[in-house]
């Protein structure tokens, strides 16, 4: 007698998108637009995320008219708090509401980074079954314009620097904040981390948080994006040359940490 095998679904999956959002009023509009049609061609299951890090531009309101058509949750925080307690939050509510099968997209609210290479991303994450993607700078395809000279030299010396450093298989752009992450890793590394977990306040965060989940053997594979900051106001060279800094003396720092007490993976 010949048993018929038992067939077992595959539980559908939701896409977390996610940013913090600080005084972004003239931006943030156009951007969610952009990812509605994405996600629309897609017909993908996905909700919105985002921390409105105490904005007083009008990015408020602009949310709050997105979330009356959409499925948006806003966490908002009265004062700003910095970039890096934006992600500690979205972090921690997608930990807490997803499922382990969801993704989540983090990314920046200024409208530099395209949507539009979302199923790109989502392809090679399945396709390859890495823990992460990053929209990279630096891999085939990357490429930045509108840096001033100087700028772009810093870009290079800190590529260089960060994987001198630290080096880790898989990624060129350590700061870059366009990602895809599996759920299930950020569950992990909140289990293994605890409060410590993308600890740091500042756009060092960014980098911190690869060096932390690199420490729990997480896998990582980068996908070309071309970013434009014509149209934005860049940093002062002083700004940029001390989160460089502060980026250096953080990853010399997790160089000599031992990983954290590993969290059992969740089932799959």
């Amino acid at each position: 007698m010949t048993s018929t095998p038992v067939m077992t679904e595959t539980p559908a999956r939701t896409i977390w998108i996610t940013m913090p959002a600080y005084n972004e009023a003239p931006r943030i509009p156009l951007l969610l637009n952009r990812w509605h049609a994405v996600m629309t061609s897609l017909a993908i299951p996905h909700q919105f995320v985002i921390v409105d890090d105490g904005s007083t531009d009008g990015t408020t309101d602009h949310l709050n008219t997105f979330a009356t058509n959409h499925d948006l949750t806003i966490i908002r925080h009265e004062t700003n708090q910095g970039l890096g307690a934006g992600m500690r939050d979205l972090f921690q509510h997608v930990a807490t509401h997803a499922s382990h099968h969801d993704l989540m997209v983090t990314m920046d609210a200024d409208n530099t980074q395209p949507p539009e290479l979302f199923p790109e991303m989502l392809k090679t994450r399945d396709t390859s079954n890495v823990d992460v993607v990053i929209a990279s700078r630096f891999a085939e395809g990357g490429e930045v314009k509108g840096l001033s000279t100087m700028r772009h030299i810093m870009s290079i010396g800190a590529r260089i620097l960060f994987r001198l450093i630290y080096p880790i298989p898989g990624v060129r752009d350590y700061t870059c904040g366009y990602r895809v992450y599996k759920t299930a890793l950020i569950q992990r590394a909140i289990n293994a981390y605890g409060q410590s977990f993308c600890a740091a306040s500042g756009f060092e965060c960014m980098a911190d948080t690869l060096l932390q989940l690199a420490k729990i053997n997480a896998t990582f594979k980068e996908v070309g994006m071309p970013l434009d900051y014509t149209e934005k106001d860049g940093a002062t060279h002083m700004r940029v040359r001390q989160t460089v800094w502060q980026t250096l003396k953080m990853m010399a720092k997790r160089r000599i940490q031992p990983p954290p007490r590993q969290a059992n993976h969740p089932p799959e």
